[in-house]
């Protein structure tokens, strides 16, 4: 007898068998049936959505298909899969398709004044554009960077720009000038102070939720007469330069701790304009060293979160502020 296998498979054992009869006159045959075996696997795994498939041979024994996945995803699992036998004989492929997985960057957030566009939301290769609100005095920081693209490491191209206006031009704070009106500073450098105060709030915008100004004159001790509060001129530059112009000169002493309380205790309070989510900056404008201590006082006011500065001015007789 002969033994053939099916097409796709393969014999196992002998091709033939005879009947035969041995000493003891008992006929057998004389070599077990073959099996048969397959001699192709399965199909392998098709191609995963968005990706693609390349055998060696096949489903042929010993083939290897090669998966992959296209421009603008990533693969998760197994990249290849080989045909061969397992323990109980049967050939079937060793491994599974890989999923293909659209690369995506991190979200663009929305900028504050300003908008983002994006080709193709945050998906690989889109690019997205920054603008600020120019018409308000906005552009971008840093500048240079308006586009960012989505590259296939999951990150931009770019960081993120913000949307900012000049310092000076769009500050938002609570500015306290403070001027010393002593005998020792004569009229001439009190109008050279006065009129570096005015310089400077012309550089400021003074609006509602820009910057506003505080001026007061001190000598032994603070003016209160005549100085400016926070919410004196809210809005108002010119109602608030027309006020440092008739501010007057006259007195005697350099009390600067004196006036350093003031603001602390007096000009920063809410109930005068000072506001508790804007950064405070006191300007202190003096020609001579103070006759009590300010030490304290200044360091008062920086833990309270004020940037405090001094401007020395040199007075007539030529011996300034050391």
């Amino acid at each position: 007898c002969e033994y053939t296998c099916n097409e796709n498979y393969i014999r196992s054992g002998a091709r033939y068998t005879t009947c035969v009869e041995d000493i003891n006159g008992v006929r057998t045959f004389d070599n077990d049936a073959p099996t048969c075996t397959p001699t192709k696997c399965p199909a392998a795994a098709p191609a995963p959505v968005n990706g693609f498939k390349i055998c060696s041979n096949e489903n042929e024994f010993g083939s290897v298909c090669e998966y992959g996945c296209n421009i603008g995803y990533r693969s998760i699992g197994p990249l290849i899969a080989v045909c061969g036998r397992t323990a109980d004989g049967t050939l079937r492929f060793n491994d599974t398709a890989p999923i293909c997985q659209a690369i995506q960057c991190p979200q663009q957030s929305k900028i504050l004044n300003g908008q983002v566009s994006c080709t193709d939301s945050n998906t690989y290769d889109s690019t997205c554009t920054f603008q600020c609100d120019q018409s308000n005095g906005y552009s971008l920081y840093p500048s240079g960077h308006s586009r960012t693209t989505c590259l296939s490491n999951s990150s931009w191209s770019w960081a993120s720009p913000c949307c900012s206006r000049p310092c000076l031009n769009h500050s938002v704070i609570d500015m306290i000038f403070i001027l010393d009106s002593s005998s020792s500073v004569g009229s001439d450098n009190w109008d050279v102070m006065k009129n570096f105060v005015r310089d400077v709030i012309n550089l400021l915008s003074i609006t509602e939720t820009g910057t506003r100004v505080s001026i007061f004159r001190y000598n032994r001790r603070p003016d209160r007469q005549s100085q400016i509060l926070l919410n004196d001129h809210i809005g108002d530059k010119q109602g608030l330069l027309s006020a440092l112009d008739q501010m007057p000169y006259n007195g005697r002493g350099t009390w600067i701790g004196n006036a350093l309380n003031h603001a602390k205790d007096f000009i920063l309070q809410l109930r005068n304009g000072d506001r508790p989510d804007v950064i405070d900056v006191v300007l202190t404008i003096t020609d001579g060293r103070s006759k009590d201590d300010v030490s304290v006082v200044s360091e008062e006011l920086r833990k309270q979160g004020a940037l405090t500065y001094a401007v020395g001015v040199i007075p007539p007789n030529g011996k300034g502020p050391r």
